[in-house]
């Protein structure tokens, strides 16, 4: 193979590479850490999730126990992904979701539950990116988190 068709080749590969990055450029760096804000009402359940997100590499910037928790955390942190239970007392889980897509269009919401009438059509008509069933794995979460954001530089450490 001579030189110029070597460079055209590379040149070609190069166009291909930076028209797939421009199209869908990466959220986040690979030595970035991923942010996210937990909510639960359940502090066993944060405590938990907080050592195996932070074992996996990813920050956790805040923890709540409420919907307005979840709320405000958001808008103070604006992390990359938000976790949250739906069933809550005072304010709940749909309403954070709710309040903080009106906040944020864009936001990243996952969000967790044990009730098996959960209205997934609802929940993602209202822009939620992913719904885990409890009781949840922690590889099942780090895939809802890898696929929400896009990116796949988290390591299912358990």
């Amino acid at each position: 193979m001579q030189k110029i068709d070597q460079i055209l080749i590379l040149f070609i590969i190069y166009a291909k590479c930076k028209k797939i990055l421009t199209e869908n450029p990466p959220t986040k760096k690979l030595n970035q850490k991923i942010r996210v804000v937990l909510v639960d009402d359940d502090s066993d359940i944060t405590t938990v999730l907080k050592e195996l997100l932070e074992l996996n590499n990813i920050s956790v910037v805040g923890i709540g126990s409420n919907g307005m928790d979840a709320i405000e955390l958001y808008q103070y942190h604006r992390p990359d992904v938000i976790i949250t239970d739906l069933i809550m007392p005072q304010f709940d889980g749909f309403f954070a979701v709710r309040e903080i897509k009106n906040f944020e269009a864009n936001s990243k919401i996952i969000v967790y539950s044990g009730s098996e009438s959960v209205n997934v059509s609802l929940l993602k008509r209202q822009g939620v990116s992913a719904i885990i069933q409890k009781p949840y794995q922690i590889d099942r979460l780090l895939n809802a988190i890898n696929e929400t954001l896009g990116i796949n530089v988290v390591r299912l450490h358990r």
